[in-house]
């Protein structure tokens, strides 16, 4: 796609030019009749809206929450090979998962804790990855570049969720994994504006203020997972290994899951998403803190 501007109006031989190209095919040149469904948008016969409501294609202003110009598909614009391609990684993810679950509950083992803690892990593995993706879009619009942005996030989420780790007996779970989906939820509705608001900035105090924004979400995110690990290998629940496992493999579904629903709805929508599986995980936890007290005593 090529969009051209000159400071003096285009000559009509500078417009014959474009019409005579090979490799490209003209769909507005200065002084030449505009083919539909361009020639309403531009004589102001047909509003934006309406020209919008009426393309066959997804045509509206892409926005820094969903930066995806290939997503034209409609009613959601989510492309074909992207649907096709995430469908079947998922069923088969899901029957392995749902197999690995089956033959993984200890023999004799109560269902219902067994099936708690399934959840409390599949929750933290996709809401971890929801809010890290999420952070990285709009960290990327802060300092300006995905890569630099990348080794900045990972560099903080990692050191305050080690932090995080460290501390994490002398924090309950539950609580924590709601303080999460209470910070992200206020980062998902609150740093779109903020990040417009410090772009003037200079790029140290941008780098200063991304590791400001991330490190104590970072500290909380790195509690619930070493603090449930705690309560596993004893009573209804297998060995630590099975939920590393477990929690890999959805974190692995959740980037996808993130990117679809940054696709079709936007990166602020799948924050929120990520916060509900944090909240999920929190109610999802009381079916260890049985165990975990347990623990406790008997140490």
């Amino acid at each position: 796609m090529i969009f051209m501007l000159k400071k003096r109006p285009f000559t009509e031989g500078e417009a014959a030019e474009m019409i005579g190209w090979a490799q490209a095919r003209p769909v507005i040149v200065p002084g030449r009749r505009v083919d539909e469904p361009y020639s309403g948008l531009l004589s102001g016969r047909k509003t934006l809206a309406r020209f919008v409501a009426e393309h066959p294609a997804r045509v509206d202003p892409v926005p820094d929450d969903r930066p995806f110009f290939f997503a034209v598909q409609k009613p959601w614009g989510l492309p074909g090979s992207m649907k096709w391609t995430f469908v079947p990684m998922l069923l088969a993810t899901s029957l392995l998962c749902g197999l690995f679950m089956a033959f993984g509950r200890p023999p004799g083992a109560p269902a219902g804790r067994y099936a708690g803690s399934i959840l409390y892990f599949c929750g933290l593995g996709l809401g971890f990855i929801a809010l890290e993706l999420s952070l990285l879009q709009h960290l990327t619009l802060l300092l300006g570049h995905p890569i630099f942005t990348l080794s900045i996030l990972l560099l903080t989420l990692l050191a305050a969720g080690g932090l995080g780790a460290y501390a994490s007996p002398r924090f309950d779970p539950g609580r924590v994994c709601v303080l999460i989906a209470a910070l992200g939820l206020v980062y998902a509705l609150g740093l779109p504006g903020l990040v417009q608001a410090l772009l003037p900035l200079g790029i140290g105090a941008r780098i200063g203020l991304a590791i400001l924004f991330v490190a104590p979400l970072g500290f909380a995110m790195g509690m619930p997972f070493p603090r449930g690990l705690q309560s596993t290998g004893q009573g209804p629940f297998p060995a630590p290994p099975f939920y590393w496992g477990l929690n890999g493999v959805f974190s692995v579904l959740g980037s996808l899951a993130t990117m679809v629903a940054a696709v079709t709805l936007g990166f602020q929508a799948a924050m929120v998403a990520g916060c509900a599986c944090y909240l999920v995980a929190a109610a999802a936890s009381r079916s260890l803190a049985t165990e975990r007290r347990s623990g406790a005593g008997s140490a």
